[in-house]
């Protein structure tokens, strides 16, 4: 790359994705060329792996793949919403309590969270059933107590 040139960004299939990782792998491992084939362009729609829908307890919950190594859960509307927070944050630690192997970041958002894995440790589908799973046993979130403090104010650093 030199300044100047342009990137384009394609969506691709998380199946091509795969396979391009193990090609790459395989190059290194053996220390040989490996020619990389265009993978084919999908829709975008097609990102969305499963989706809880909204019961008494838990808003609307989509999971997206997002890029080849994140699963993004995003909770309710997109509207701001201290339940949806806390809500994220009972899954957090769910899955830092759960130590799910291949699980390398959670990055939280007001009503998401993005979680990084390493899919050569644990496949998409399994993380997917391990976090439907967490999420099956989460409670509502009336009543949540998190821990929390006190400042006063003015600040200084």
């Amino acid at each position: 790359m030199k300044p100047g040139d342009t990137i384009r960004f394609r969506p691709v299939s998380f199946a091509d994705t795969l396979a391009l990782e193990q090609a790459q792998d395989a190059a290194i491992a053996t220390l040989s060329a490996c020619p990389l084939p265009l993978p084919a362009l999908i829709n975008p729609e097609s990102c969305i792996l499963t989706r809880l829908p909204a019961s008494d307890e838990r808003p609307m919950v989509p999971y997206r793949q997002a890029g080849d190594k994140y699963i993004l859960l995003e909770c309710g509307e997109n509207v701001l919403d201290l339940r949806l927070r806390l809500r994220i944050h009972l899954l957090m630690e769910a899955v830092k309590a759960a130590n799910i192997q291949g699980v390398a970041e959670l990055s939280p958002g007001v009503r998401s969270v993005q979680i990084h894995y390493d899919s050569r440790i644990i496949s998409q589908s399994a993380l997917v059933d391990r976090l439907l799973e967490l999420e099956s046993r989460l409670g509502g979130v009336a009543g949540l107590k998190v821990p929390s403090r006190i400042v006063h104010l003015p600040l200084a650093f």
